[in-house]
């Protein structure tokens, strides 16, 4: 049985993870209202989906001071369209396995990703701002194959991408501790101070006093 496409596998999986993660905020506060989900198209080619929460007011029927979570956004796109010359010249600095376009017409792409936002009630629970995404570029389909033709044009280039951040208030007790104990991602050994930062120069970005939180982390891929 042939691989299936990457695209179909991570439209799949973007979406699963999409219903799996807003049930498992939903089962953890029984009395907060459900997160309202809406399904959108893309008129251009693509849809997706949100799946937003959001307290009520005061004189609704629950009270916004017992939701666990304050506000939150669970999202999927699934995109494709035409990349024009310009972007993809702009995005080969970094992919350098891009053609170059040969024609102003472009090439196709695809993009499909899940973005998260999460911000709990309590002020010393993390909030989570994330976006994971699979991109593609193909060749163009020959204008004279027909539209309805099962026809699979060939990947040109392709990659993921995305982030995390971690905003967070906690004290500098925490911090240090955090730090002592937190594993080296090249090696899965522990950390000392020297390894440390180098991991930090590596993988993370770090974030101090500011307004994302007393510290904070984005980890790119």
């Amino acid at each position: 049985m042939p691989e299936r496409p990457m695209r179909q596998q991570m439209e799949e999986f973007i979406l699963s993870l999409q219903d799996e993660m807003v049930k498992a905020f939903e089962s953890l506060d029984a009395n907060a209202p459900a997160f309202k989900r809406d399904s959108w198209v893309r008129p251009q080619g693509g849809l997706g989906k949100s799946c937003v929460f959001s307290v009520p007011f005061d004189h609704e029927a629950t009270s916004p001071s017992r939701t666990i979570l304050e506000k939150a956004g669970v999202n999927t796109s699934i995109v494709h369209d035409i990349l024009p010359p310009a972007a993809i010249k702009q995005m080969r600095a970094d992919h350098s396995s891009m053609p170059l376009p040969d024609s102003p017409e472009g090439l196709p792409f695809f993009a499909a990703g899940i973005s998260l936002v999460i911000h709990p009630r309590n002020p010393y629970a993390p909030t989570v701002h994330a976006n994971y995404r699979y991109f593609e570029i193909t060749e163009r389909i020959p204008k004279d194959v027909p539209k309805d033709a099962d026809h699979k044009p060939k990947i040109l280039s392709w990659w993921f991408g995305g982030g995390s951040r971690s905003h967070t208030v906690v004290s500098l007790r925490f911090i240090s501790t955090l730090h002592s104990k937190m594993p080296v991602i090249s090696t899965g050994q522990s950390c000392t101070p020297r390894s440390r930062n180098c991991v930090m120069n590596t993988f993370i970005s770090r974030i101090e006093e500011s307004r994302e939180g007393l510290e904070g982390y984005f980890l790119t891929i």
